[in-house]
């Protein structure tokens, strides 16, 4: 359904169980055995609804033409700009960071590809995204 989840078990203290929990294909939080009552597994719980609540983010050079000064402009009113070189060809390197999401959107509605970014995608707290 799409919607995130992390199921929790609780009641371990009554089953006589060690706290636990499982992971998804791509490594978040899926489920975890706990029990309210003694807090053993609630350190696991709070991990992964931290880990849930982290942004991805792309960080890299992304390279635009001449022609792509419009492009330019739209990135710096992001605010996402923090690094611009003037490239050989006349464009411009730029150094962004930016929530992963924005990225694609901004991609998608400024019809570039995205071969255009040598970049890496990192999990950042959302506290640290002004």
């Amino acid at each position: 359904d799409g919607v995130p989840q992390i199921r929790v078990y609780n009641k371990i203290d009554k089953l006589d169980r060690r706290a636990r929990h499982t992971s998804n294909q791509k490594g978040e939080g899926r489920a975890v055995w706990l029990s309210a009552s003694s807090a053993e597994g609630i350190p696991m719980l709070l991990q992964m609804i931290g880990d849930r609540l982290r942004r991805k983010m792309v960080n890299g050079i992304i390279h635009l033409r001449p022609d792509h000064g419009r492009q330019r402009a739209v990135l710096f009113d992001l605010g996402v700009v923090t690094r611009e070189e003037t490239a050989d060809d006349g464009g411009w390197d730029i150094e962004i960071n930016m929530s992963e999401r924005d990225f694609r959107r901004f991609m998608k509605r400024e019809n570039l590809q995205t071969n255009f970014l040598e970049h890496e995608s990192v999990a950042i707290p959302v506290t640290a995204v002004t």
